[in-house]
């Protein structure tokens, strides 16, 4: 079905039943009418036309915010879950790390007091300097120093080299 011839029909009957029409046709000649009904029929499909383009046109700008909503809902959507996803690893990350620094900073003390015991049983009551150096040290350096208890024949040579 042609929306146009549609359109076209019911624009007619209306100007049939007002009688509109009926009064522009009794003025002419029937060559005149002839004229004038194809020029109706041309101006009514023309509009029907125009009609159908504004919907059409109403209908894709419609279709395209609705599109727009979507996509941007969807994109919030991917957004939040990536945010969640980049906030639940730097969080794990975060977690881990601290995890780790506090087993160092444990590993450390345990180490500085074996070997605080150690040299205290070797060399008798440490200074106070030299406990204080011992708490600060790095696990590694504590390793070394343990490591020299065997060979150090005076406490300073735990610390030398």
């Amino acid at each position: 079905v042609d929306i146009r011839l549609i359109t076209t029909y019911i624009s007619y009957r209306h100007k049939i039943s007002t009688g509109e029409f009926e009064r522009q046709l009794e003025q002419h000649t029937p060559k005149r009418k002839g004229e004038i009904m194809a020029g109706f029929i041309q101006e009514m499909e023309e509009k029907a036309m125009k009609k159908a383009m504004e919907k059409v046109m109403t209908m894709e700008r419609t279709m395209e915010r609705t599109m727009e909503k979507a996509m941007e809902k969807a994109m919030e959507k991917a957004m939040e879950k990536a945010m969640e996803k980049a906030e639940k690893k730097a969080m794990e990350k975060a977690v881990e790390q601290v995890s780790e620094d506090y087993f160092k900073k444990g590993e450390a003390k345990g180490k500085a007091e074996t070997l605080l015991r150690l040299l205290s049983h070797r060399f008798g009551e440490l200074p106070e300097k030299t406990r204080q150096r011992i708490k600060n040290a790095d696990a590694d350096t504590l390793d070394r120093w343990t490591l020299r208890i065997f060979d150090a024949q005076k406490l300073e040579n735990v610390f030398d080299r």
